[in-house]
This record gives structure tokens, sequence and C-alpha cells, in this order.
């Protein structure tokens, strides 16, 4: 009896089994057949995303074509979805899922936009200038040596940061948040220490100064004396200004020397040592053709003439010149040292198109023509810059070289105009690279450098009034540490005070670089300058 008792309650427990087997059974069956219509559109989510993805790239390439309308970024943010915190990195290491690492990956989140052309290069709906990461490869961007990964490191990548705006243009290279005018690593290629310990005082001559009013005389000002007082006071010991042989002379051997004089002479007077450029040929003496003449100064259409002109200064202005002959009261302090035209590499200065070799035979012609007077001259190539107008500084330097340029100069002239301190230094680096590879033991001076406090706003070299006075304090200190490496002998500051445009004429940032206001009143600029060159 009890077996049979047992029987049944297994009997039981078995028919419960299968009953509630049949049970789950039929409930997957059920939900199968509810879900097979969902079933058959199981690619439906897919193809929704892939739409997505799609109008997020040509919604990205539009605002990549026209980065600065804020209709098509509006378009692009409801095309790409909502934006995600910041700080967002989905999948970090690999965005886009494609099994090759971030800091490896040309298209890191995978939407068919190289990444130097990506205006959100890791896709996490961040715009590159706001994305402090924009790689997503754990370096934030200032401290990124390829901040967009596009394989080019930033020193070298005209637009490190993918944001459309080339280096002239870019008022934060980095995107790090902060200004380049503040930033002593603006373009994060690791420069951030180098010469950069402090606010250094220049060695005494280390300052020179551009100054129109110098020249001309103002109305308040016409014997110039007191602005050649304020230049002195503000640690400058030279000022630099053309010397026009237009003015000089103005029929054929006719000289006139009277402007040029009374500007030596009140220099003189103020202890202020002199760098004559000479330029700007009268038009009999000129290259420029009678008709179709492009803007700008030719050069000489004889090189004699010039060398010619370049000799009758010297014999004025020189040791023992006639000037201080006729000035015996007067402490002689002659011109020792002569700069042979200004900035030939771009075609305002040679509208003929720039050309290393007819620039090199002009300067050897002058050259020649001061050393004959005064063997002991120091000789000025014309100031290069790296200018995006014409031929670079390397390219131009090189093809000097090639021409036979080497020994027809004592020091290079420079012009590193440059939106941040590191950047001039990186110019300058450059420059010396070229007279290591000559052969060339030539030093160097900066014969320009200045930053705009108006003009034109998109110019990254138009930096404000606190910008540009921590530019003039930042970089005259840092040139002065690296004075030696940099094998620099100088710099010159352009310019004394803000001029406005000519009648007719456009606006223009280096109108905007002085040190005072076009009203005469100083700006920050003035004092940080003295700071810099007198501590």
């Amino acid at each position: 009896m009890p077996s049979l008792a047992r029987f049944r309650v297994q009997a039981v427990r078995l028919l419960t089994a299968v009953a509630l087997g049949c049970a789950l059974l039929a409930f997957h069956g059920a939900a199968d057949a509810s879900a097979a219509p969902a079933g058959a559109k199981k690619g439906a989510p897919k193809a929704k995303a892939k739409a997505k993805a799609k109008a997020c790239r040509k919604a990205k390439a539009k605002v990549r074509r026209a980065p600065k309308s804020k209709a098509l970024r509006s378009a692009m943010r409801r095309a790409c979805g909502k934006p995600k915190r910041r700080g967002f990195r989905p999948r970090v290491g690999d965005v886009d899922g494609d099994g090759v690492p971030n800091d490896r990956d040309m298209d890191i989140d995978g939407d068919g936009i190289p990444n130097g052309r990506d205006p959100d290069i890791d896709g996490d709906r961040l715009l590159n200038p706001v994305d402090p990461d924009m790689d997503a490869d754990l370096a934030s961007n200032g401290f990124d040596r390829d901040i967009d990964a596009d394989r080019r490191l930033n020193k070298v990548d005209p637009d490190a940061d993918a944001d459309t705006k080339y280096l002239n243009y870019d008022h934060d290279i980095d995107s790090d948040g902060l200004a380049n005018a503040f930033d002593d690593d603006s373009d994060a290629s690791g420069d951030a220490l180098v010469g950069t310990s402090g606010v250094l005082p220049s060695r005494p001559g280390f300052v020179g100064l551009t100054a129109d009013d110098a020249f001309w005389g103002t109305d308040a000002d016409p014997s110039r004396a007191g602005t050649m007082g304020a230049v002195a006071a503000v640690g400058a010991s030279t000022v630099r200004h053309p010397f026009l042989w237009s003015v000089i002379e103005p029929s054929p051997g006719r000289w006139d020397f009277a402007l040029h004089d009374e500007f030596v002479l009140a220099a003189a007077r103020q202890g202020l040592s002199v760098l004559p450029v000479l330029f700007d040929p009268p038009t009999f003496r000129s290259s420029r053709p009678a008709s179709g003449a492009e803007r700008g100064v030719y050069p000489p259409a004889d090189n004699d003439d010039f060398a010619t002109f370049a000799a009758a200064l010297v014999r004025r202005y020189g040791p023992g010149g006639r000037l201080w002959r006729e000035h015996p009261a007067l402490p002689e302090r002659p011109i020792r040292a002569w700069q042979i035209w200004n900035e030939p590499n771009i075609p305002f200065y040679w509208p003929a198109g720039p050309n290393p070799a007819a620039y090199t035979a002009l300067l050897q012609a002058g050259s020649a023509a001061i050393r004959a007077v005064d063997p002991g001259a120091t000789i000025v190539n014309a100031g290069l810059n790296d200018s995006e107008l014409g031929l670079k500084l390397v390219p131009f330097l090189q093809g000097m070289y090639a021409a036979g340029a080497r020994d027809s100069f004592d020091q290079l002239a420079v012009h590193p105009y440059a939106p941040a301190s590191d950047l001039v230094v990186d110019q300058l680096s450059a420059a010396v690279r070229e007279l290591e590879r000559a052969g060339d033991d030539a030093r160097v001076l900066v014969t320009e450098l200045g930053w705009a406090t108006g003009g034109p706003a998109e110019r990254a070299l138009v930096v404000g009034e606190a910008g540009q006075a921590a530019l003039i304090r930042s970089t005259t200190s840092r040139l002065s540490r690296l004075a030696d490496g940099l094998r620099l002998d100088g710099m010159f500051y352009f310019n004394w005070r803000d001029v406005g445009p000519a009648p007719g004429a456009r606006d223009h940032w280096g109108l905007h670089t002085g040190l005072l206001r076009q009203d005469g009143s100083p700006k920050p600029a003035l004092e940080a300058l003295q700071q810099a060159a007198r501590g």
C-alpha cells in the first residue's frame, strides 16, 4: 500500500510537470507568433541608424564648408542628436569600434570624414573648438602633440585643431581655452617651458623701435626732440627707419639730405643709434614699368645706381662722415649698420614677384659699396617674414644662398610676426637652421615684430591691448633668454604709435601695433616694453 501511494504521488508530479511544460511551450509559441512581424523588420533599426549617421555626416560636411554658419551648426546638432555632457567619451580607445585605436585611427568616429577635416573628430557631438579632448586619446588638447589626430604634429600642421581656422586666423591654436597671447605653448608642441621662466630684463642695446613720429615729426613735436626722448626713456637703444632714396635724390645726380640729417641729429642728441633701411628708388631709378605696374615698391632698374646711393649715405653718416664734420659740437654717433631693402619675399616690396636671386644681386651690390667706404660696417639683409602673401622665409633664404648670398651680409634680418611668443621662437629657430646648413656664421636680428590692438578682428595678430602687453613681456623675455642659441643680437618693436588708414584705403592690423593709441595716449604695451627693456 505504501508503494502504491508513492506511485500515485510520483504520477501526479509527472502529469503536473508535463502540463507546466505544455503551458510554457504554448506561451513561447504565442510570443514568437506575435513577434514574427517585428522579426521581419529586424533590420529596420539598423537601417534607421545608418540613415541618421548619413544625415549627420552630410550636416558635418556642410559645417566644414561654412563653419561660421549658425544655421548649419544648428542643423548639424539636429541631425546628429542632442549634445552629450562635456567630457563624454563613448568607448574611449576605439570610438568607432573598427579595431584601430583612436591614436592611430585616421577617422576616429567612423563618419567617413578624415580627422583633420572633421568638425567633430571623436563623434561626441561636441564641436572641436569646445571639446577638451577632441580626438579622444585621453590627452587634453593643450598637452596633445597631434590635437586633431591627422598624423601631423601640431608644429607643422597649419590647422592643428581642425577648426578650419589656419594659423594666422586662429586665436586659440590648440583649443585649450587659453588665447594664444597668454599661452606659453600655443600649439601644444611642448614648448611651454622654453625660455619662459619669468620676466627677464633684456641686456643693454637689445631693444630698438620703429617710430614714424621720430622721423617725420608731429604738429606737437615738429623738432622730433620729444618723441626721441620718449623712445629713449622706454629703453630703446636704436631707431629704425627707411632712408628714402626718392627723397634724397629728387633729380638725377642732385642730393638732398636735409630731412634725413634732422632725423639722425635728433637721434644723436638723445644718445640713440640709427638703423637705416635703404629703400624706395626715385621714378627715374626704378624698374617700375611705365604701364601695367603692380601696387608696391619696385627695386632699382640698375644695381650700380643703388651702390652709388649706398656709398653716398655712408660718406655722409658713417665714421668721419660729412654730417659729423658739419656739427663738431655734437658727439659723433656714426651709422655703422645698414639694412638693404625691406621684405623682398612679398609682392608689395618686389612687385614683379619675389625673386631670391634678383634680391641677392641687389644685396651684393649694396654691401660691396658700403664696405668700400667703411670696411667695418655691418650689413643687414632685408627683413624676411613668413607671410602667406609671398615666398616664405626658409625657401627664400635657400634661394638666396643658391644665388651666392653667403658673406654678403653680417646679420640675417627676420620679421617673425606670429600670434604667440613660442611661434616667434619657432621662426627664428628655422632661420638659424638654414644659416647652419649654409655654413654661414651670420648673426640674427629681428628688425620688425609687433601685435595689433585693432583692425580686422579675424586676424590672429589682433590681440587687444591686454594681449599686446602680455606678448611684449613674454616674447622680449623669451628672446633674451634664448638669444645665444638663436644668435640673436636684438629686436625692434613695430611701431611707436597707431596710424589711421590712408583715405580710400582699407584698414589693416599693421596700422594698430603702436605702443601709443592714435591720439598719443599710452597703451599698457608702453609700460610692458619699458619693463622688458629696463627691468
